[in-house]
């Protein structure tokens, strides 16, 4: 199973290559699948390639229900 995530743009290297922040750091993306995409969106990224933009309500909702997944393995509080 394959899991993408949310991610924030936070540069663009060159039409096919971006730079995101995700969880804390940065890490270089491919946008083949994203043109045009721009710094402060958000995308959803897969295995070293952003597939998808989102918006940012949507990002953080996605991004709230994995801090809640992970607390609930975790035995930990609920993240809210």
């Amino acid at each position: 199973m394959c899991v993408a995530l949310p991610a924030r743009v936070v540069r663009v290297l060159d039409r096919s290559r971006i730079v995101v922040e995700q969880h804390g750091r940065t890490v270089e993306a491919g946008a083949h699948l994203v043109p045009g995409v721009a710094v402060g969106e958000y995308v959803l990224l897969n295995l070293g390639m952003a597939v998808q933009r989102l918006g940012e309500e949507e990002a953080r909702e996605v991004l709230q229900l994995w801090q809640q997944i992970g607390a609930a393995l975790s035995g930990g509080a609920e993240t809210r």
